[in-house]
C-alpha cells in the first residue's frame, strides 16, 4: 500500500490513524479519485491498526459501493471515499482531511475542505489537511 509514498506522506497516515486510536471521537476522511485506490488503502489502514495497536481496536468496518469506514472500539471514525461516487459524504465533518492531489482544486476547495471542522485537546489543535499524490 504505502511502496510509492514518500516517508513524509506515510507519516501523515500513520499520525491520523494514530490520533483516531488515542483521541476518542476523532475523525479522519479520506478522499481518493479512483475506487482502486479507497479499496487498496482501506486495506492497508484496517491491518496498520491490527498490526501495531491490536484487534481490539476496531469495533467494525461497512463497505459500500462509494465509501469503506473503519470505526474504532473509541468512537473514532476513518472514511474513505471514491469522489467519483460523492452523494452519501457530503453531510459529515473530520477533523483531519487527507485528499488525492489529482482531484480538482475547485472541487477540493468547494466541497472536501468545507468538511473540515476544529479538534482541539489539551489546548493543541489536532485537526489537519494534507494534499498527497496517491499513485497504484
Amino acid at each position: 500500500m504505502y511502496s510509492k509514498l514518500s516517508r513524509k506522506t506515510k507519516n501523515w497516515i500513520h499520525k491520523a490513524i494514530a490520533n483516531c486510536i488515542f483521541h476518542p471521537q476523532y475523525s479522519v476522511g479520506i478522499f481518493f479519485n479512483s475506487d482502486e485506490l479507497r479499496l487498496l488503502f482501506a486495506d492497508g489502514i484496517e491491518n496498520s491498526i491490527k498490526n501495531i495497536y491490536g484487534c481490539n481496536d476496531i469495533e467494525c468496518i461497512f463497505n459500500s459501493s462509494i465509501a469503506t469506514t473503519i470505526k474504532l472500539a473509541n468512537g473514532s471514525v476513518i472514511d474513505l471515499f471514491n469522489v467519483s461516487s460523492m452523494p452519501e459524504w457530503k453531510a459529515r465533518r473530520y477533523d483531519c482531511i487527507i485528499y488525492d492531489a489529482a482531484i480538482d482544486k475547485l472541487y477540493v476547495k468547494n466541497l472536501i475542505l468545507r468538511l473540515r471542522m476544529c479538534f482541539e485537546r489539551n489546548g493543541e489543535d489536532l485537526s489537519k489537511v494534507y494534499k498527497i499524490r496517491f499513485r497504484l
